[in-house]
């Protein structure tokens, strides 16, 4: 169950760079098969998990969920493709399909990881389960990615002038920066290693300059 967990979890993270990126982007291409290939690793997990089970209901609803699954992280990339070699960025219909399936997606991910904890064998495995975050410094980094697309999207939204999508990037760096913060305590807490310890605590207080200096410099 905890695999699960912690697949779906960094599904979410390679999920969230991909939409963050900008038209043109390099980086597309890899971070494009980095989800592609998280998604079918956590699919594999399931099928492991479908076969451990007896609960027949439960069986159908992994299934549906994780065939739900590929066939929304295909129109993603194809969505994203599109988004991709819109350098004029014109096509508004692709960034809100963007958007949509992001949704889905998240809510597909979320029906996954509800299932794995309704498999779990007992109440007590469950409660095991209950509160436990299980991301790693792979999220960490892939959370890391996604706050430099959105803060260079917000830097080209402010010099654009478009001061609706740059309050929504505003908000939405400003959020991520919470993440971040959170993210490098929980692993600065958890590590026994004093060279990542104090890694992880640079990164926090470089997340809290940027947050309580920089982000508020943007509109003076």
């Amino acid at each position: 169950v905890t695999m699960i967990i912690r697949a779906c979890n960094r599904l979410s993270s390679k999920k969230g760079v991909i939409v963050t990126l900008g038209a043109g982007d390099s980086y597309f291409a890899p971070a494009a098969q980095d989800m592609v290939d998280q998604t079918i690793e956590l699919c594999k997990i399931v099928v492991k998990r479908i076969k451990e089970i007896d609960d027949y209901a439960l069986k159908q609803r992994f299934e549906v969920a994780s065939e739900k699954l590929r066939a929304e992280i295909d129109q993603l990339v194809k969505a994203m493709v599109i988004v991709m070699r819109d350098a004029a960025g014109l096509d508004t219909h692709a960034v809100a399909e963007v958007e949509r399936l992001s949704i889905i997606i998240d809510e597909t991910i979320n029906e996954i990881i509800l299932v794995a904890k309704l498999s779990a064998k007992s109440p007590f495995d469950l409660s095991m389960l209950e509160g436990l975050d299980l991301r790693d410094d792979e999220d960490l980094k892939d959370l890391a990615l996604r706050f430099g697309n959105l803060m260079n999207n917000l830097m080209s939204s402010i010099q654009s002038g478009d001061e609706k999508n740059s309050i929504k990037l505003y908000d939405m760096v400003k959020n991520m920066l919470g993440d971040l913060i959170s993210m490098n305590k929980l692993l600065s807490e958890r590590t026994t290693d004093p060279m990542l310890k104090a890694k992880y605590d640079a990164a926090r207080a470089e997340a809290e300059r940027v947050r309580d200096e920089v982000l508020p410099a943007l509109y003076d």
